[in-house]
């Protein structure tokens, strides 16, 4: 595999093979030929999905987020910016609204509490 070799993670290689297989199952057992015939006679063989440790997660440097951020047009800067202090995953920052904007008078400041179907693990997230 060349993915493999270019020291891509597992996960990577998973989630390549698993667009590849949907193709094929769809090719095989869905999509059909304008007479009715499947685009695929037979269904695919069953891939194999590679095993590995996960990546280990890389914090930026304060000078490489620096860098980062300066690359960006501003309003992405400040939605990166954002994330980096929050943790929140990408679709969470996506999807925020300003309705879920929560007032917390005792301390001076807001939080959004991003409803379960937004957030990760199906659980409100603050």
């Amino acid at each position: 595999m060349r993915k493999r070799r270019e020291t891509v993670s597992a996960t990577t290689v998973r989630r390549t093979l698993e667009v590849v297989r949907r193709i094929l199952n769809l090719a095989a057992r869905k999509w059909r030929e304008d007479d009715g015939t499947p685009w695929l006679s037979t269904a695919p063989p069953l891939l194999s999905m590679p095993t590995g440790p996960a990546r280990k997660p890389y914090p930026l440097s304060w000078e490489e987020q620096t860098r980062l951020f300066a690359q960006l047009p501003q309003h992405l800067a400040r939605m990166a910016l954002f994330k980096v202090n929050t943790g929140l995953r990408e679709q969470e920052v996506v999807n925020l609204r300003w309705a879920w904007e929560q007032r917390v008078p005792e301390l001076g400041v807001t939080v959004f509490l991003i409803p379960p179907r937004f957030g990760a693990g199906g659980e409100t997230r603050g």
